[in-house]
């Protein structure tokens, strides 16, 4: 399963090194070969010499450098256009721009609500909960309270800035008259170049600049990361921690030159959206099939495992070369399928009995058949561990705090809202 994350990360990872050199050459006017090598040494540089500190940080910043940018983006149009915010509004409605959910069964679209819910639904599992370029920021957190906090606060704040960005879109289409652009990417940057004065045009450049870096560091450390724990130390378990930092760094260094050669030859291959959304779907259902199998089931086994991330990667090979599915159901359908191809051969091949409880359980300690949710579960019901932690958060899976009733509520009120647009 390592060895997918880093393929499929590190294809991600050029894809997204890809959008912001985009927009320095036509910005600037640079040859666009020569910004994709500007902005992998320097996404490369801050992240071997920063570490997870310098990802973590730098996210923080360029967060809010992105959130301006997109309001600019909002607020520039609605002063600039004949008619203001109406005029936006009429202009988005008479060309269908606003429309509520679409309930309409069919696999081929991936964006009705079904593709939203199943297909971006397992897509987000995978993301949230598998890769580690988002579970490294976790891992920093300094207890579960944080952690817990962290990730609800995501769940809050992720989809009003996506309907900033969809809301920006909007604004944008109708200061361009409804123009059609051969490459969707150039949308922002025209608007960039051709609407704003050069003191606004900066900060909207930085803000395009910021969503990508955030991206390509915390993947750079993920990729590094992962190469280190999964392939150095089963090599060299004996290494100390000064050698597996300098392993690290190097690794950090690799991948930053393998992002940055492969997205020297994504030019005219689609638009960053489009490779995205074929990368993520393509491989995320095999780490979540062998991650499920592992957390989820006692029979769970490492050819379960192989067998999931196997057949997870062919069925979806398949989805995309001989079918008209919509990439985001790929995750969908290659998890069952994947899933269930892995507990039918781990339930073959696993001849282990079912083991007693560990006494001496320990999170931080506890390894393979141990960390299965059954057996948590079932230590928590002797009362062998407390099912909440010294802040009143649970740490027994099934169980929901205060906050994830809350996330849950918001969701419901979300598509409400959406279903009578």
């Amino acid at each position: 399963m390592a060895f997918i994350f880093l393929l499929s990360r590190g294809l991600e990872t050029a894809v997204v090194l890809y959008a912001p050199a985009l927009a320095l050459s036509l910005i600037t006017g640079t040859d666009p070969k020569a910004a994709i090598l500007i902005m992998g040494v320097f996404s490369i540089v801050y992240t071997v010499f920063g570490g997870i500190a310098a990802v973590i940080w730098t996210d923080v910043a360029q967060m809010f450098v992105i959130w301006l940018g997109v309001i600019l983006a909002i607020l520039i149009p609605i002063f600039t256009v004949d008619g203001g915010l109406g005029s936006i509004i009429s202009y988005a409605v008479s060309n269908n721009m606003i429309v509520g959910l679409d309930f309409t069964p069919g696999i081929s679209n991936p964006y009705s609500f079904w593709g939203g819910l199943l297909g971006s639904g397992f897509l987000y599992l995978t993301y949230l909960g598998t890769d580690q370029s988002q579970v490294q920021r976790v891992l920093t957190a300094k207890s579960l309270r944080e952690t817990k906090l962290s990730l609800s606060l995501a769940g809050f704040v992720v989809p009003i800035q996506t309907l900033l960005f969809l809301i920006s879109g909007i604004c944008l289409f109708t200061a361009f008259g409804g123009q059609a652009f051969e490459n969707s990417d150039y949308v922002m940057l025209t608007f960039i170049t051709q609407y704003l004065p050069v003191g606004m045009g900066g900060l909207v450049t930085a803000g395009v600049f910021a969503a990508g870096m955030s991206s390509v560091d915390s993947a750079l450390n993920a990729l590094a990361t992962v190469t280190v724990n999964d392939f150095y130390k089963k090599c060299k378990p004996e290494a100390s921690d000064d050698q597996c930092l300098k392993v690290s760094k190097l690794m950090t260094l690799f991948w930053g030159v393998f992002a940055t050669v492969f997205a020297l030859f994504l030019g005219g291959l689609g638009t960053v959206l489009d490779l995205i959304n074929v990368i993520g779907p393509m491989f995320y259902p095999c780490m979540l099939s062998a991650f499920a199998l592992a957390v989820f089931c006692k029979k769970g086994n490492e050819k379960g495992c192989i067998a999931a991330i196997i057949t997870g990667l062919a069925v979806d090979l398949y989805m995309w070369k001989c079918t008209s599915i919509g990439s985001l159901w790929w995750s969908f359908f290659g998890f069952l399928v994947a899933f269930a191809v892995g507990y039918v051969v781990s339930v073959l091949t696993n001849k282990e009995k079912d083991r007693e409880i560990n006494e001496d359980f320990c999170y931080e300690t506890a390894t393979g058949s141990d960390l299965t949710i059954s057996n948590v579960v079932k230590l928590a019901v002797a009362g062998k561990i407390a099912e909440k932690d010294e802040d009143g958060y649970y740490v027994v899976p099934g169980k929901i705090d205060k906050i994830g009733y809350a996330l849950l509520i918001f969701f419901v009120v979300q598509c409400v809202i959406l279903a009578f647009i």
